[in-house]
């Protein structure tokens, strides 16, 4: 299963060079609260998404492109995504999609209300 995020405009400034198309392979198409580093006291936890599985290019031009911006060996910066994953962003995308449909389809766990029983036509449940 594919879940992604589409880039905004602020993203693709940031990230079109990595992916021209706008959209970034992600775990989850539910982004969750992180407090990341450089975040000034008393602004909101940031909301991310983490990164999905990418090709081995893609994952050297971020490597490459993290690299320059903190001034780490990409060894180091690829240990540290390998550990912790790559968070992205909320604020940097429009949206997100995924062609997993279990996530849109109720759970029919029979087990969980102790029911499971179909009545037949004309059958009455009497407690």
């Amino acid at each position: 299963m594919t879940s992604w995020v589409y880039l905004n405009e602020e993203g693709v400034r940031a990230w079109g060079d990595v992916f021209p198309d706008g959209r970034v392979p992600v775990r989850s198409v539910v982004p969750f609260p992180a407090t990341l580093e450089n975040v000034k006291p008393g602004e909101e936890v940031q909301r991310v998404y983490l990164l999905g599985q990418v090709p081995h290019e893609t994952l050297d031009r971020i490597l490459g492109k993290l690299s320059a911006k903190f001034g780490a060996p990409r060894d180091v910066i690829r240990a540290d995504v390998e550990r912790n994953g790559l968070p992205i962003r909320e604020s940097l995308t429009s949206g997100s999609s995924t062609d997993d449909l279990g996530l849109f389809l109720p759970d029919f766990d029979e087990s969980e209300d102790g029911g499971g029983e179909d009545l037949e036509d004309g059958e009455e449940d009497h407690p």
